[in-house]
């Protein structure tokens, strides 16, 4: 590793004194403003004769070697599963001597990985020439989420002024270090997490305390009330202590407004009214505390130092200061550099003599450089970040410790600080606006930040390292990871800035919804999202009401600067909506918020005339993306072959997919055309029982139910999603299946979809699960999914399910060109080319031989594209993404016909296309069917990112009627070629958009037979560009 700065060199100058007894003495050389009844008289050594004395207690065998710092700590809980393991000694490493290091889980399998030497060179007695007295070891891939780990080590030590005298420092499985990842599923007892509340109960409690939580299961953050199910009061008062309650996943923080009265106790009641996602009760929590007085306080104005490209960790050995966040989407490539100045306040260190309290306050910010954004790490997005911040959204609080890896005189104090930010970033100016796309895919909450250091001294300033590894969502998908090596050093009196004041109100960068809005979703929440955190109470000031003036009952919460409005209830279609209030920042400056949106038609039973019928339309609901799995019901299923089967109504020929593989570690994913009723979802808790299942099967021609997979069924929004209690696992000759059922050939009112035996729409429509039988209409349910699958290994690719906004925002497959507007993506415009036969002449979308809007030739798709990210390929400079397309529904288009004999016209019709079908066919690669492959590329011609993929399509229009059915035709599983390309870009809010348009002209050949005699023909085509298929990135928030 690089050497790091020089002067970063005395770390054992002020204990070189009279006594190093007194935990005040030791602490005095920390660049602490010590109070009088901590100061002493020894003097402050120069570097050169710190580096004397610390070679002479080293030759006199006064310096026993230890470990002085370990990350994560003994005993830590809740540790990323992305974490490095860091170790630091107290004298050079032997570089002749085996070093044992072992990494092993709670079933003692080593985990194999990579360790690397790290210099922390306040230890070297030759400043220019350090020798590596620490290590890093980075497992080679992730751990295992909830799982307790063990390290052991015997790692041969130098001491190198007593010519080289071998030294051993040892962690044996008697007495190993030991840590616990942190949980990645909910558990069935929902309570507060081991270790889970800090302080702990060994620390002082004072009155700048901070209470932080930390559960087994995401909290539902509706049910936690302050001054209800969560109370801060005083003993013998009914009174809640004002202040910010944040939540966020498992984690809970309470911030007091003002710092609590000394010697005063105080109690905390959590209720089981918290509940989980789920609805469970949280087990209850009551703790009572006594405020110790903190004393006169030290204020340490601190400055994070900006890193020079090439300062390192001492602990780490990475870039100090400095974020390089590793995603999947962003890549690993770019590092932000933070610089930024803090103000610690550190409690009388006299009064603690184990573990002195300190803070920093709430708005403390961490401000960091520009990133541009690339996708991938590699192809340019055209847009940066602007600066990013990291801001305290609560009093970060801590304690400077008693080293807990070494009883060792000369071991360094520990700290142990936490800390919640929102993670923003600032954007910047152009083209006369904001530019805030980064805001939108980066803000956030980060809960519970956990900063392990050490504190030393080098003169009269205070230095602290220390490291933290944080989790952070991209794009609210991609799970990231970043390490954060800090170095902060204090002020001299003579060096302290002013501090910075803002007075600069918060600026509006993106709402959802705001314009375009066909694809929101009534039980959506409305976000808006501003270039800084806001002040939580100034959200209650927010108002969202309708267009007649009705207020909205919401829960209005905040991740990050993104105000989430959540209404009780969905809200209305086809309305006008206004959001306004007065909000203000952290430091108090206020802005007046005033956003309107509209609702797009949601609503069936618009009446339309077919083949001279008028009739009210009503669909039952579909499924629209399934992972694992395609979106219909299933025949000629054979488990024993592999076959999963083909979708059902389709023709004999149609290809047969082979049965689904799902990562161990995903979970299934299903999204339906319209909401459900929820009390129609029911997960099935035996073999063959309740409407949603999850089993392992035989896999021969029965499929007979083995047993049923436990797990956590959630449906939110149209969304379902099942997580299995226990990752996926080989089953040997048998397969999982999951099933969704539903009543085959009855409709509202036929069906009774509070049994929990049938999926059913909020209308009260059983699940259509395939147009192509015969027998099947659109308000009718369909045969049950019977989905197989397997479990496969987990990999790094990236679940991003994209929806596809559509014009048809009722999903009754028709187009009300009265409440739906037309928009630019998803659809597909029909021109006629030839007409052949006893078909005269035709004209697509008008009256015949009329002329009209382009608009009425267009069938209006309707779907959802879930897909997976992969990484960048540099040899061919592209991402793979795995698109798992299945069906699509496309509305119907008038085609006016003429037809006649020996080209003189008889008989005027009309001839509606009626709901249409798309189904992608899938590659075989050796012998299997795959999931389509698309390509994230750089298009050198238009300087931008493009998404391109050739799709194999059958084309299907199931209830297209020619004079009444005494004619037939050929679209019936009709195969297509798509060669599909367009731009990806990213809409202001920090959604990806794709807009991708056919570049073939796609012939749809029409035959129309009477008993087999073909009587006339016709040739339809979509011209280049005039199929649009758009994917926008679900909501953030």
């Amino acid at each position: 590793m690089k050497t790091i700065n020089s002067r970063f060199n005395s770390f054992f100058g002020s204990f070189v004194k009279s006594s190093l007894v007194a935990s005040a003495v030791a602490l005095a050389g920390c660049g602490v403003e010590l109070q009088d009844n901590e100061k002493v008289d020894a003097p402050v050594l120069t570097a050169e004769e710190n580096r004397a004395a610390l070679a002479e207690r080293r030759a006199q065998s006064l310096f026993a070697a230890h470990t002085f710092y370990a990350f994560p700590f003994n005993g830590q809980a809740d540790v990323t599963v992305n974490t490095s393991v860091l170790l630091s000694f107290s004298h050079p490493l032997d570089t002749f001597s085996t070093q044992e290091f072992t990494l092993t889980d709670s079933d003692g399998n080593v985990v194999e990985g990579t360790a690397t030497e790290v210099t922390e060179d306040s230890f070297a007695t030759e400043p220019n020439n350090p020798q590596a007295n620490g290590l890093a070891f980075k497992p080679a891939s992730p751990l295992k989420a909830g799982e307790q780990y063990t390290v052991t080590y015997a790692i041969g030590l130098i001491n190198e002024a007593d010519g080289n005298k071998e030294l051993t420092v040892t962690r044996t499985a008697q007495d190993p270090l030991t840590f616990t990842t942190r949980l990645a599923k909910d558990v069935e007892s929902f309570t507060l997490d081991s270790n889970g509340f800090f302080p702990t109960d060994d620390l002082p409690f004072t009155t700048f305390t901070t209470l932080r939580l930390r559960l087994t299961n995401d909290v539902d953050i509706k049910t936690l009330v302050a001054g209800d199910t969560f109370k801060f009061q005083k003993v013998g008062s009914t009174e809640q202590v004002v202040g910010d309650l944040i939540a966020k996943g498992r984690y809970i923080t309470f911030d007091p407004a003002v710092d609590l009265d000394v010697d005063a106790s105080y109690e905390l009641i959590v209720s089981n009214g918290v509940k989980d996602n789920q609805g469970n009760s949280f087990a209850g929590l009551e703790k009572v505390f006594t405020v110790l007085d903190p004393g006169e306080r030290a204020f340490k104005p601190m400055n994070i130092t900006l890193n020079n490209g090439s300062q390192e960790s001492p602990y780490s050995g990475e870039l100090m200061n400095a974020v390089t966040i590793k995603s999947v989407l962003i890549g690993a490539n770019d590092t932000t550099y933070v610089d930024s100045d803090l103000i610690t306040e550190l409690a009388n260190l006299g009064k603690f003599k184990h573990a002195a309290p300190m803070v920093i306050r709430k708005g403390s910010i961490l401000n960091s450089s520009s990133l541009t954004v690339k996708v991938g790490g590699e192809l340019p997005t055209g847009f940066r970040t602007g600066n990013i911040r990291m801001t305290n959204i609560s009093d970060a609080t801590g304690y400077l410790i008693n080293n807990t890896n070494s009883d060792h005189k000369y071991a360094p104090k520990q700290l142990h600080l936490f800390m919640d930010v929102a993670m923003t970033t600032d954007g910047y100016e152009e083209d006369g606006k904001l530019n805030g796309k980064a805001n939108g895919g980066l803000s956030q909450n980060i809960m519970h930040l956990e900063l392990i250091g050490t504190v030393r001294t080098e003169g009269p300033a205070m230095i602290i390292d220390a490291v933290s590894e944080i989790d952070l969502k991209i794009l609210g998908v991609d799970n990231a990871h970043a390490q954060i090596s800090f170095h902060m050093e204090a002020y001299t009196a003579d060096e302290t800035p002013e501090p910075a004041v803002d007075v600069m109100s918060p600026v509006f960068q993106s709402a959802y919804p705001h314009t375009n809005t066909q694809h929101f979703s009534l039980g959506d929440n409305v976000t808006i999202t501003y270039n800084e955190p806001l002040e939580l109470s100034s959200l209650q000031n927010l108002v969202l009401k309708d267009e007649n003036g009705v207020t909205v009952e919401t829960f209005i919460s905040q991740d990050g600067s993104s105000i989430i409005i959540d209404p009780t209830d969905n809200l209305m279609p086809f309305t006008d909506y206004t959001v306004t209030g007065v909000i203000k920042d952290l430091a108090g400056n206020s802005a007046y918020l005033s956003q309107n949106f509209s609702t797009p038609n949601k609503e069936q039973g618009v009446e339309f005339e077919e083949h001279g019928e008028i009739a009210a339309r009503y669909t039952a609901p579909m499924v629209e993306g399934m992972v694992p799995g395609y979106s219909c019901a299933m025949e000629d299923t054979d488990l024993s072959l592999d076959i999963a089967g083909r979708c059902a109504g389709g023709l004999a020929t149609d290809q047969k997919l082979n049965i689904f593989n799902l990562q161990e570690d995903r979970d299934i994913f299903v999204v339906f055309s319209q909401q459900m009723d929820a009390a129609s979802i029911r997960l099935g808790e035996t073999c063959d029982t309740g409407s949603f299942r999850v089993e392992i099967v035989e896999a021969n021609g029965s499929g007979n139910c083995i047993e049923t997979v436990p797990g956590v069924l959630n449906y939110e929004n149209k969304i379902l999603t099942f997580s299995p209690n226990e990752n996926w696992q080989d089953q040997g000759s048998n397969v999982y299946r999951y099933s969704l059922i539903s009543a085959e050939g009855e409709t509202k009112g036929s069906v009774d979809c509070s049994s929990g035996e049938v999926l059913c729409s909020a209308q009260g429509y059983p699940l259509q699960t395939t147009l192509l039988k015969p027998d099947s209409h659109e308000d009718l349910g369909g045969p049950d999914i019977l989905m197989p699958f397997r479990a496969a290994p987990a990999d790094k690719l990236v679940f991003n399910p994209l929806m596809m906004p559509t014009s048809d925002t009722n999903r009754d497959y028709r187009w009300d060109d009265i409440k739906e507007e037309v928009i630019s993506g998803n659809f597909a415009k029909l021109s006629l080319l030839e007409t052949s036969g006893a078909l005269i002449r035709a004209t697509v979308g008008c009256e015949l031989d009329q002329v009209c809007s382009d608009d009425y030739a267009k069938t209006f798709i309707s779907g959802f594209m879930p897909t997976e990210v992969g990484a960048y390929e540099a040899v061919n400079n592209l991402i793979p993404v795995k698109i798992h397309a299945e069906q699509l529904i496309s509305s119907s288009v008038n085609i006016a016909a003429m037809l006649g004999l020996f080209n003189q016209g008889l008989i005027a019709s009309d001839v509606p296309t009626a709901t249409m079908v798309m189904r992608p066919k899938y590659p075989v690669v050796n012998g299997k069917t795959e999931v389509p492959t698309g390509y994230i590329i750089w298009n050198e011609e238009e300087g931008r990112l493009n998404f391109k993929i050739d799709l194999d399509i059958y084309m299907d229009n199931p209830f297209m009627s020619v004079l009444g059915g005494l004619v037939s035709h050929n679209l019936h599983s009709y195969p297509i070629k798509a060669k599909l390309q367009g731009p990806l870009t990213f809409l202001d809010d920090g959604r990806m958009n794709i807009e991708l348009s056919n570049l073939n002209q796609i012939e749809l050949d029409v035959k129309l037979d009477i008993i087999g005699a073909g009587i006339a023909g016709m040739v339809l085509a979509i011209e280049p560009g005039d199929m649009s298929l758009q994917q926008i990135s679900q909501p953030m928030k």
